[in-house]
């Protein structure tokens, strides 16, 4: 699939083992490592993979890959937040948890994927939305 688009890429040091596409957010250290709840903060999308101590260069705007960790169906999961069971992929917003979920990112990618599928996305910026 051919896009065009703007991305802002910053490069951040990772604090621990990122996997290419995965949603990270940064520690107290200003590090990144794989975002691991619907309630974590993201800062972007890491664009390769990395170990603790590297420098790994982060989507934090525009359009990037990232992991799928539910089925998503075009045009009816359009807002995604962090996973909860899946580090560091997106699922469909659901608007059920009692506590602040993140909204971050729009699914653009083909018509459906399944869990671990690497999907095409808007990352737009961690957005808290309180269910």
């Amino acid at each position: 699939m051919a896009y065009q688009g703007e991305t802002n890429v910053i490069s951040f040091q990772a604090s621990a083992t990122i996997t290419e596409f995965q949603l990270v957010k940064r520690d107290s250290d200003g590090y990144v490592l794989p975002c691991n709840s619907d309630e974590d903060v993201p800062v972007g999308i890491a664009q390769r993979g990395a170990v603790s101590g590297d420098q790994v260069e982060v989507c934090v705007g525009g359009i990037s890959f990232a992991r799928a960790g539910d089925t998503l169906t075009l045009g009816t999961h359009q807002l995604l937040m962090p996973s909860d069971s899946v580090a560091g992929a997106l699922v469909p917003y659901d608007g059920t948890d009692t506590n602040t979920q993140i909204a971050c990112a729009e699914f653009i990618g083909s018509s459906s994927a399944a869990a671990n599928d690497q999907i095409l996305v808007i990352y737009r910026g961690a957005v808290g939305i309180q269910a």
